[in-house]
């Protein structure tokens, strides 16, 4: 073969080649498919509040216009001690290591924790029962000279030490707690394949002595006193009754009611949906329960706790019955239901601070506090 066919040759060839890889590429082809998920937080803000309920005696007061408590009180009130030169007292526990109850004109502390990550309200409502031959009046009575017997009741805040006088009207009292988002964390639950904010380790294991240490709080108490000049010996009746209610609500307002959310290792925090469930307790003993739907209704589990104990499920029990006028509520489809006290449990709650638990069929419970 000759050196000119060689190379005419060889240039066929890579020619073909060049051809080849061409066609190659132009015949070339592919697909592809994906699928998209979301990734988020469905329950970003969570409502976790500790909120005092049940405070026993703690509201007692006494008048002693005349100041014999501080001269002889410990013959009455056993061991105890009476800070001179007050017209009206609280009892306060005695401290740890003692047994002699301290005796002032300001009473122990309410103090509410904020353990969620948004801000809240704190609500007090608070109003005297009308008196009998006693005048109320709208700031201290102390060196009130008059003949007439006068006291004076106030709210008085922890941090801001201002008084807001009560009356028979009564009065309302709020304030925001702010929120401890900088103690929370978002976790993935693999059970159920969606994210959560949680309290971080130190704070969810915090103790209550603790708290201080990660959590906002908001401090009330009562003060007083009565003028010493008042004619006190014709009065006829007792001094008025004293009626306080405290809620935390979102600061936005669109939750209503307090749910219940148990600390532990195994709980979740439970958030607050504008829309869920809510209650809603009447001075009549109706326990409305209002935002129920078929797919979060009334799970037939209902409680009552106050003076420290907390009653067997009251769904079924003959003292409780199903409030029908304005009740909207089914059980396939929710609505409002409404559930009426009966008397004799009207009579056992009266004069006391009590909290209503629900329980939903999607596992939450949600708690309502109402002073009767």
């Amino acid at each position: 073969m000759s050196r000119r066919y060689r190379s005419a040759l060889a240039a066929i060839l890579m020619a073909a080649m060049v051809l080849g890889s061409a066609l190659a590429a132009n015949a070339a082809s592919g697909s592809g498919q994906g699928t998209g998920t979301l990734d988020i937080v469905k329950y970003p803000e969570v409502f976790n509040v500790v909120l005092p309920t049940n405070v026993g005696g703690q509201f007692n007061y006494i008048l002693d216009p005349t100041g014999i408590l501080a001269q002889v009180g410990t013959d009455k009130y056993g061991n105890a001690f009476f800070e001179p030169d007050k017209t009206m007292y609280f009892r306060h526990k005695p401290a740890s290591g003692s047994d002699v109850a301290n005796y002032t004109d300001v009473s122990e502390p309410i103090t509410a924790y904020n353990r969620s990550n948004i801000d809240v309200e704190i609500k007090i409502q608070a109003k005297l029962d009308i008196p009998k031959g006693i005048t109320l009046a709208s700031s201290s009575v102390v060196n009130d000279t008059s003949t007439d017997p006068k006291m004076y009741m106030a709210v008085t805040e922890g941090a801001k030490n201002t008084e807001k006088p009560v009356n028979a009207q009564g009065i309302e009292v709020t304030a925001s707690i702010l929120s401890a988002e900088q103690h929370y964390k978002t976790v993935y639950d693999a059970r159920s394949n969606t994210y959560k904010k949680q309290l971080k380790d130190a704070a969810a294991n915090a103790t209550e002595e603790q708290y201080k240490t990660y959590f906002e709080s908001y401090s009330f108490m009562l003060t007083g006193d009565c003028n010493k000049s008042g004619n006190w010996d014709a009065l006829k009746s007792t001094p008025p009754a004293i009626r306080l209610v405290w809620t935390i609500d979102k600061s936005s307002g669109s939750a209503s009611g307090i749910p219940s959310i148990p600390d532990g290792p195994d709980v979740p925090d439970v958030p607050v949906v504008p829309g869920d469930p809510s209650i809603t307790v009447s001075d009549d003993g109706i326990i409305w329960i209002d935002g129920l739907t078929a797919a979060i209704n009334y799970d037939y589990w209902l409680t009552l706790t106050y003076d420290g104990q907390t009653s067997q499920n009251l769904n079924g029990d003959p003292e409780i019955r199903w409030k029908g006028v304005n009740s909207t509520w089914t059980s396939a489809k929710g609505g409002k239901l409404g559930l009426q006290l009966s008397q004799t449990w009207l009579n056992t709650v009266k004069g006391k601070s009590v909290t209503v638990t629900v329980r939903l069929t999607d596992g939450r419970s949600i708690t309502a506090t109402h002073q009767f």
